[in-house]
């Protein structure tokens, strides 16, 4: 058997892909979904501008087409966000031939407000950033990555109806489960409840300042080094293990103050109003804005290691982070660990 439909599940980043990889991989083909194998597929979203890799990964995708059993197959990866569609277009035309008519394309997307905060949380986990939210909010990659409608109307303009825009919002999907969003986009039809979801409790103040003082006390790593991969391979375990800490079960989330969520309002006003007039109907990126400016209070709590730590955990968490930066100080050491703990 061969697959019927390609489904290229696009990301973003901190929109429930996980989640639906994860779902996907254990019972997907009971619902006619068959994700193809090396889920999440970073290699393939990352080959696009060299040819060599991207005839191998295309090469070994058209053969997973022609052996999975699903009449939809999907390919999954939230690196596609710093993909060019263009370039995926033009290698499915060359390493795909006759797919093109069989293709969809989905990608979520976060309102501002929300998406700074997760985004910020999983930088902060994975030590790729120090800083408080505001300064965030400031760093050009962030600008860069949250103005979402010149890069979504790209992907509609090279694919024209096959790219599908969804709204990452809970209260919108059915079930609040974006799993069977993602179903229903994929199939045009609504599952129904599917299995229970795998919870994935995002860092709260006081595990957001524990990371934060790991990853001072581990210093700087260099860009594109096996350490750097490591460090970030850590983090998210590191989130993982504080998730399900009984002691950190009460932990506070981390909140927008007022002056923040008008700051973001201000920021990307003109790309929510681009974003909805281009992909929905009813203005949700716009009122995400405004929602979270009425409803945020003047000052809320930070996730500063001096605020929200003991001086002896604070020392504690120094020495194992400085004993972890020698394990890092080796590029062989550095890719070992990023090996054993690579998720």
């Amino acid at each position: 058997m061969s697959a019927e439909r390609l489904i290229f599940h696009l990301g973003d980043f901190k929109t429930g892909s996980t989640a639906i990889q994860n779902w996907l991989a254990r019972e997907g083909t009971a619902y006619g979904l068959g994700l193809m194998p090396g889920a999440p597929h970073v290699p393939l979203a990352q080959c696009l501008r060299d040819p060599a890799r991207r005839e191998a990964e295309f090469t070994t995708l058209a053969r997973h087409l022609q052996e999975t059993e699903a009449p939809l197959a999907v390919v999954s990866a939230e690196h596609f966000e710093f993909a060019d569609p263009n370039l995926l277009l033009e290698a499915v035309s060359a390493h795909l031939p006759g797919w093109i008519d069989r293709i969809a394309l989905v990608a979520y997307v976060r309102p501002h407000p929300q998406a700074l905060l997760s985004r910020y949380t999983e930088s902060v986990k994975i030590g790729s950033f120090d800083g408080t939210p505001s300064e965030y909010l400031d760093w050009p990659l962030t600008r860069r990555r949250m103005s979402y409608s010149t890069r979504f109307e790209s992907w509609r303009a090279a694919w024209g109806n096959a790219f599908v825009l969804r709204l990452y919002d809970r209260s919108s999907f059915p079930g609040a489960d974006v799993r069977r969003d993602f179903v229903q986009a994929a199939t045009s039809r609504d599952p129904g409840p599917l299995s229970a979801l795998d919870l994935n409790r995002a860092p709260g103040l006081k595990a957001l300042a524990l990371a934060r003082a790991l990853h001072q006390a581990v210093g700087t790593t260099a860009q594109g080094s096996a350490a750097e991969r490591a460090r970030w391979t850590l983090g998210r375990e590191l989130g993982r293990l504080m998730a399900q800490a009984p002691e950190l079960t009460d932990d506070p989330f981390l909140e927008l103050d007022q002056t923040l969520a008008q700051k973001i309002e201000k920021v990307f006003a003109a790309d929510a109003e681009a974003l909805d007039a281009s992909f929905f109907k009813t203005s949700p990126m716009v009122h995400a804005l405004r929602e979270a400016r009425v409803e945020a209070p003047v000052e809320t709590s930070s996730p500063d290691p001096d605020i929200q730590l003991t001086i002896e955990t604070r020392m504690a968490v120094s020495l194992w982070g400085r004993l972890l930066a020698r394990g890092l100080s080796n590029e062989v050491d550095a890719a070992e660990i990023d090996r054993i703990w690579h998720e």
